[in-house]
């Protein structure tokens, strides 16, 4: 199965794997997901703006789950780059963006959001309601 936003092309040799079917070739974008990807990757490497949520970085993939998009940010095909166990070819298929996406900004930003929430309380975080009776002797 190809990455969310490519598929496979057809080999001109038509050459076949040991089952007998025919072998794949580069990776091909494919609209409109392949723009769905290139929105995912602007939006969460934006260094001036604050980072989405990740609720919406599954709306804006299209995808089911919050490891989807991590899987697609993390995932280096989308730099057009092709790996087969250690070995790595570098702008073997049309490239979705020319950007990593920072862990560092991730926690970064997590910093800030936690930062905030806890400024919001200068008084301490609000109890729970069972707090108030439990015995603190």
């Amino acid at each position: 199965m190809a990455p969310v936003g490519y598929k496979f092309s057809e080999r001109a040799d038509v050459t076949t794997n040991i089952r007998g079917a025919a072998k794949h070739g580069p990776l091909v974008p494919v609209e409109p997901e392949a723009s769905r990807v290139r929105a995912l990757f602007a939006a969460y490497g934006a260094e001036d703006e604050a980072m989405p949520s990740w609720s919406a970085g599954i709306a804006l993939a299209g995808v089911r789950s919050k490891n989807g998009v991590h899987s697609i940010l993390t995932n280096r095909v989308y730099l057009g780059q092709a790996r087969s166990g250690e070995y790595t070819r570098e702008a073997a298929h049309e490239a979705l963006t020319d950007e990593t996406w920072s862990a560092e900004r991730a926690r970064t930003a997590i910093a800030s959001t936690v930062a905030d929430a806890e400024s919001a309380f200068d008084d301490g975080w609000p109890m729970h309601p069972q707090d108030f009776f439990t015995s603190t002797a």
